[in-house]
């Protein structure tokens, strides 16, 4: 098939199952570029001077750069090197270096025009975690009731990723794709740092945390250019945007390790995200404990050891009925 490809020969359907082989495999890549450089390797060329052989090959990458289409029919076409030389003369030393260098280029082309896209999306329920490696290297991780996903065209020009609930990024360096995380409400933008961004849909505030590097953070109010260390809060109610200093960026990520972290949250807040991370039904019987404020960091501890902790610091007691746990205000 390759040798029909080179000679003009294949259908549509042919060179479209050439193409898909050669974009998704490769090892398919590399065993093509290989036997068309050992079959240029062993064509006689010895009428054709080592210079003119250069600029011969030199003026095929210049035409395939600026997206010149050549038929193998039009035998007329002409290449300028100093002096005319007619195509049909060249192209039995040209062709398989034109096919070489023209097939990433064509097969590109043929599929972002052909090529249905493709999403690919990852879950981690309620009370689980999961962590993939995008197409680039980049790595990310995600919190409990979160989804992420990105189509088969990721990379090809951007590296746009959308993200529902909470996730950490550590992304790959590349300045000429930038990395883009898309929230529905807040877009965070990256080349190559690490970061965390917190966007459930039923909670009204979205933050994002940088630990390393730089971002930009875009909202509907404004936009923003994030340090290490520093979090940007969006809230959906009242359209406003705030950044703060945070003292230990890391901790914004400790869910990975199963570390929580508050400053300052609420009580209401922290049984949502315990829910979250244990698939448990948090119920209030109190209304008037759902305001209380904490702050610190518990590691490494079950559910009800969590809830322990909180009542020995407040007057608030818990307990636990089979799929659910009872929040209420101690009793004096």
């Amino acid at each position: 098939m390759l040798e029909k490809y080179m000679q003009g020969l294949t259908s549509k359907e042919e060179e479209k199952v050439l193409l898909h082989w050669m974009q998704h495999d490769d090892a398919a890549r590399h065993a093509i570029q290989t036997y068309y450089e050992n079959r240029w390797n062993n064509m006689p060329k010895s009428d054709i001077p080592a210079e003119l052989q250069h600029k011969m090959l030199m003026n095929i990458k210049k035409c395939i750069q600026n997206e010149t289409k050549y038929s193998g029919k039009n035998n007329n076409r002409h290449i300028g090197i100093g002096k005319k030389i007619v195509w049909k003369d060249m192209m039995k030393y040209a062709a398989a270096v034109l096919i070489t260098l023209s097939v990433s280029v064509f097969s590109a082309y043929f599929f972002s025009m052909n090529e249905e896209e493709k999403v690919f999306v990852v879950y981690a329920d309620k009370g689980q975690r999961s962590n993939l490696v995008l197409p680039d290297g980049t790595k990310v991780w995600l919190n409990s009731g979160s989804r992420l996903e990105y189509n088969n065209k990721y990379g090809s020009k951007e590296r746009n990723v959308k993200l529902t609930g909470e996730a950490y990024f550590e992304v790959s360096k590349d300045k000429e794709h930038r990395f883009l995380v898309n929230t529905g409400i807040m877009d965070v933008e990256a080349l190559g740092t690490s970061f965390n961004v917190q966007a459930y849909p039923e909670e009204n505030k979205i933050t994002t945390t940088l630990v390393e590097g730089m971002v930009k953070v875009n909202t509907p109010c404004k936009e923003v250019v994030l340090s290490p260390n520093q979090q940007v809060s969006y809230l959906k109610t009242t359209n406003s945007m705030s950044v703060s200093e945070i003292r230990n960026a890391e901790y914004a990520n400790g869910w990975i390790k199963g570390v929580f972290s508050f400053n300052k949250a609420s009580l209401e807040d922290i049984a949502r995200e315990l829910s979250r991370m244990y698939n448990m039904e948090i119920k209030f019987y109190s209304d008037e404990i759902k305001k209380l404020h904490f702050t610190g960091i518990i590691k490494n501890n079950s559910l009800t050891n969590v809830l322990e902790i909180i009542s020995l610091t407040s007057p608030v007691t818990f307990e636990v009925k089979q799929d659910s746990i009872i929040l209420d205000k101690r009793k004096s």
